[in-house]
């Protein structure tokens, strides 16, 4: 419309929008700003074709996109349309860095499952159209039509510059387990992604419970790899055709790389307990829990020098955990036992409450909840000056790890430093 950089006046744009509703339209672009002061217009299109795709745009064409979103404005435009089945935002760049911009953006939405489009206008915007095309549906013109403007491309356009970019190759990643809604790591993982330029490559969440779930998605050509979590960690080895030898020991999966057409699985966990581990002399470490985090940790220990003792509420779990990795099973925990403890490794939920009865060795805390950020344990150490590592630095450490083994090399430290970043600010958002 007018208002939104265009020539249609606002009552042609809700007039058009009723017709499309009697047509019985499979879908409908509609401007959200505009039909925000006409609610009953919306809700008639939804009643008369609750099938139809339903895209909720935002255009702000006559200012610059860093001037017309600032900050974190751009995420807040597109998470307005969050009630519509496909979010658009159109913007004016006047560098390639806009384009750069709004595509974090728009992946940032189709981490959630929803397609996203994020298109800058302008002859700066191209690049926009040649990336959103992974991420979502992307506005072409027919190749007998002119240009409308510049930038507008012909679907022929985009798939020779996307090859061009190897974007025609694309690589699907996920997170496999449930309950993940809040999850950091596609966060971690496509910030990752564009820092290093991989743009082909895309992380997101994918709720699943059973191993039938997961063979579905990792058997599409474009999968890349995974990571896994609760309560697949143990469940995923049918699938596989290679397994790492720490992953053999460990007895659990937490990463998934499709590499020729095999399968392997990695574990990652252990590597971030490790570090923190080998920052203080061996003695004697204390992990809680008996699931596949605590196999892990307990692989950590044991590789690290220590000597492994392990607690956990289920008695029958808790001895055979301590028996696999060589260690002793204690049923409860006194303050004469905590004495020796040098380091307490914690991986049992956050709701769980966790704590152990003293903490006057000073022994290293290593939580690997990150939720809430803040544990009862965690909590605890402090209070008794002790070196703490937070569960959203496992976090961290396992991904960075993770992103290794996916491109083949290591994230330098200043991106590391930028994904930490991220991962902090998403992590304020979302707790």
């Amino acid at each position: 419309t007018e208002g939104e950089g265009g020539k249609c006046p606002a009552a042609e744009h809700e007039r058009l929008v009723v017709l499309a509703a009697r047509l019985g339209s499979d879908g409908v672009d509609v401007e959200a700003r505009t039909l925000q002061r006409k609610p009953k217009v919306l809700q008639k299109l939804r009643e008369n074709q609750p099938h139809a795709v339903l895209v909720g745009s935002i255009h702000v064409m006559g200012t610059p996109l860093d001037e017309a979103f600032p900050g974190v404005e751009l995420d807040a435009a597109f998470d307005s349309l969050a009630g519509y089945d496909v979010a658009k935002v159109v913007g004016l760049a006047q560098s390639e860095s806009c384009c750069l911009r709004m595509h974090a953006a728009a992946r940032r939405v189709c981490e959630t499952g929803k397609p996203a489009c994020g298109v800058c206008v302008g002859g700066a915007g191209t690049l926009s159209r040649v990336l959103n095309l992974s991420v979502g549906p992307t506005p072409v013109r027919h190749p007998g039509m002119a240009e409308a403007a510049p930038g507008q491309l012909t679907l022929g356009d985009i798939k020779a510059q996307r090859q061009v970019l190897r974007l025609d190759q694309p690589q699907h990643y996920f997170l496999f387990g449930s309950p993940i809604a809040r999850s950091p790591s596609p966060t971690l993982h496509n910030t990752a992604f564009m820092l290093r330029g991989r743009m082909n490559k895309l992380y997101r969440r994918h709720e699943s419970t059973t191993l039938d779930a997961v063979r579905s998605v990792v058997s599409a050509p474009e999968f890349g790899g995974a990571s896994v979590t609760i309560p697949l960690k143990e469940a995923l080895w049918d699938l596989l055709g290679f397994v790492s030898p720490s992953a053999k020991k460990i007895g659990a999966v937490n990463t998934l790389v499709m590499r020729d057409g095999q399968l392997e699985g990695h574990n990652t966990d252990w590597v971030p307990i490790a570090a923190a581990l080998s920052r203080r002399a061996s003695g004697r470490a204390l992990v809680a829990g008996a699931g596949g985090a605590a196999r892990a940790a307990c692989f950590a220990v044991v590789e690290k020098g220590w000597k492994l003792v392990v607690y956990a509420r289920n008695p029958e779990k808790g001895k055979a955990l301590a028996d696999a990795f060589g260690g002793a099973y204690v049923q409860s925990l006194s303050p004469a036992e905590m004495a020796s403890i040098g380091a307490v490794i914690s991986t049992v939920p956050g709701s769980a409450q966790f704590s152990v009865p003293s903490l006057e060795s000073k022994p290293l805390i290593f939580e690997s909840a990150y939720i809430p950020k803040e544990t009862k344990l965690v909590e605890q150490g402090r209070q008794a000056g002790c070196e703490v590592v937070l569960g959203v630095d496992m976090l961290l450490g396992q991904g960075f790890e993770q992103h290794k083994l996916w491109c083949g090399s290591s994230l330098s430290e200043d991106h590391q430093r930028e994904v930490t970043s991220r991962v902090l600010e998403f992590y304020a958002e979302s707790t």
